[in-house]
Order: structure tokens, then sequence, then C-alpha cells
């Protein structure tokens, strides 16, 4: 499966090298908790001064949030079990990072915990 991953810029000088796209390719991935410790392991989300970089990764919903001072990335409990439900065109994967800057990455789990994004 191939993954297509871009991410935010962290600052002004950082808009360079933007969207900051990687492709990974790896045929073993094939669920969604797959995709999560692919992306984790191998794309390296920069660092930031004062270590409190906080991102949520998405693909067409919200999937994780990953933060500098944890040692790994806090999935949502509503992850999609299927790689169908994402992103996904049968052959790539999508996936963006959003920044959240120094938010405390415990506060930006409990507000995408509480996002609805369909009516009732």
């Amino acid at each position: 499966m191939r993954l297509y991953i871009t991410r935010d810029s962290v600052a002004a000088a950082d808009d360079v090298d933007a969207p900051h796209d990687r492709t990974l390719s790896d045929p073993s991935i094939t669920t969604v908790n797959d995709i999560l410790s692919t992306v984790a392991r191998e794309y390296q989300l920069p660092k930031i001064v004062g270590g409190k970089a906080t991102w949520v990764l998405a693909s067409g919903v919200p999937l994780a949030v990953f933060a500098q001072e944890w040692s790994e990335p806090r999935p949502d409990w509503r992850i999609p079990s299927r790689v169908e439900d994402l992103d996904y065109d049968g052959k790539v994967v999508r996936l963006h990072f959003s920044y959240l800057g120094q938010y405390s990455p415990e506060d930006v789990a409990n507000i995408v915990r509480h996002l609805r994004f369909r009516a009732l």
C-alpha cells in the first residue's frame, strides 16, 4: 500500500518546503493500525524549541494525536476499522498532519474526541 503524507509548516521559514510531502510504500500495510504504526515510525515530524509540538493526523477523519513529548501517538477512539473508509482511492491513502502549535496534546485529544463530523 502507498501512503501520501503532507503536513502543515511550523514556521515561516518552514514554508519553503511545503507541503512537506512524502510517499511511503509498504505491501504489509493492510489495516488502519498498520498505517498509524508506519507513519509514526517512518515520517519524521519537526521538533520545535520547547519540545511541545502537537499534531493531528487525518485522512478524511481524525486518526490520532501526535505530540513531541509523547513516545507514541494516541489514536482517536473512532478511527475507521477499514482502510476504504479513509481518503483512499484504491491505490494511495492520503494523510495530513495539522500542526496545532504548543497546545496541550491532552486538550487537543479531548477536543478531537468531542468533534462530530456528521449530523445525528
